[in-house]
């Protein structure tokens, strides 16, 4: 796989492990090791495999948790409902206007990424968080209005006892 793949990949898991509250925190942070040090050896696409191949496996031990990575295939991501366009149409003009103020560390830090354009860092941030309300969508946690409200659990469904 070739190393800007194994880099998006990279940065949906570890997305996928901060929002998945269900994976044990033990495997969180062993898988969440792997990623960082595969981030390390980015120019060496030999090591950096044997870490995806590595972090891959630890995905599949999450069964029901595991993170979807697709088809892999790029391009726009199409949005549930009009709402849902209109916030991310307001969203991505304030992002690519913003793109000249963004600290260089940022945008060279993150997964070493570098973005050249106002574009590229806008669909960055929002091709994320709009796949995470399409999921949310079409498993029922979210109806598709504005504003968006968290979902009540109960006591029983944390884990706490009563």
């Amino acid at each position: 796989m070739n190393v800007e793949k194994i880099v998006d990949r990279l940065a949906q898991f570890e997305a996928h492990l901060k929002t998945t509250k269900e994976i044990p925190k033990g495997m969180r942070d062993m898988i969440m090791a792997n990623i960082q040090q595969a981030r390390l050896n980015i120019d060496d696409e030999e090591t950096l495999n044997m870490f995806w191949n590595t972090i891959r496996g630890q995905n599949k031990l999450l069964k029901e948790n595991a993170c979807s990575f697709g088809s892999g295939t790029a391009g726009v991501v199409t949005i549930p409902n009009e709402a849902t366009q209109a916030q991310v149409d307001a969203m991505r003009g304030v992002l690519i206007d913003s793109f000249q103020l963004v600290d260089p560390l940022f945008l060279r830090g993150r997964g070493g990424r570098e973005f050249t354009n106002g574009e590229d860092f806008a669909d960055f941030v929002l091709t994320p968080n709009i796949k995470r309300l399409n999921a949310e969508l079409s498993s029922g946690v979210w109806d598709g209005n504005y504003p968006i409200t968290l979902k009540e659990i109960s006591s029983d469904e944390e884990g706490v006892e009563g």
